[in-house]
């Protein structure tokens, strides 16, 4: 007997033009607002949704607005629902030799916040980060509320999971990637840079993002070859909480600095960690 397929209400114009598309969910039906049997939508991309759902044979619904709210638990969903399979993650293969020198993967230790691990994503993408990888249980899921903070990207981004972040890492830096942990200004116990300095990567990296609250465990931290972090201005004593950057906004300060080009000089030698088996 097969196994059921689990399933899911994808919420949002944009994800669930992005899930169609991408072609990595199984897609059962499009629920639409019944608005639109009367007048024909304006916006161009739920236009674009209708086309494609009805290019590709999927059956299109038209509901109320109540049972739209219902299908989507209150979320926002622009009129637009669709019931798919659940995404999975892909699995990592053991062999992590890099494929070019200016690769560059994204690994999450322990992001929890849907929120964030979607706009975490987004920028991720945006940026051309390669690929992400989470641990299978201590990082948020691949949830219909990630893809839409993601803004659909997380129907296109590969993202991997691992059971053991710890041994990834040590793995890939035994396969000669620099692995870069980042930290909190200020934050004197490693030899860190600024990504405000002309930092470039000019090797295979793996950049580690740590935990909204407390930041890169122990374990991985002891692993990384350099670490980068954000200075805050200067000019400004900041009052406590908010002497930092929310991690997803963090991210993408850091991948803009690394990746504005995929040829970078390694990352400051003299601040070099390499872990020793």
């Amino acid at each position: 007997m097969s196994k059921a397929i689990k399933r899911e209400y994808l919420c949002g114009i944009t994800p669930c033009l992005a899930a169609i598309r991408a072609g990595r969910r199984k897609i059962f039906k499009l629920y639409l607002h019944d608005k639109f049997q009367q007048e024909a939508p304006q916006r161009d991309q739920l236009i674009q949704l209708i086309e494609e759902s009805k290019g590709q044979n999927i059956n299109v619904k038209y509901k109320s607005r109540n049972l739209l709210d219902r299908f989507s638990d209150k979320r926002p969903h622009q009129n637009a629902v669709l019931l798919t399979g659940k995404l999975q993650h892909e699995k990592l293969s053991k062999n992590l030799t890099p494929t070019r020198t200016d690769e560059v993967w994204l690994a999450l230790d322990q992001i929890h916040d849907p929120m964030n691990f979607g706009a975490i994503i987004r920028s991720a993408s945006y940026f051309g980060v390669d690929k992400i990888i989470v641990t299978e249980n201590n990082c948020c899921g691949l949830t219909p509320t990630v893809s839409k903070a993601s803004s659909g990207a997380m129907e296109w981004m590969p993202i991997h999971a691992t059971k053991s972040l710890e041994k990834m890492l040590k793995d890939a830096v035994r396969e000669g990637w620099d692995v870069i942990g980042t930290v909190k200004p200020g934050d004197e116990s490693v030899g860190n840079i600024t990504c405000s300095q002309d930092v470039t990567l000019q090797k295979p990296s793996i950049i580690v993002i740590g935990n909204e609250g407390f930041g890169l465990t122990p374990s991985v931290s002891d692993i990384c070859n350099n670490f980068i972090t954000i200075n805050s201005s200067p000019h400004k004593m900041l009052p406590p909480g908010l002497d930092s950057l929310n991690v997803s906004v963090a991210t993408g300060v850091l991948l803009h600095s690394l990746l504005k080009s995929k040829s970078i000089d390694n990352i400051n030698t003299s601040a070099d960690r390499k872990y020793s088996t």
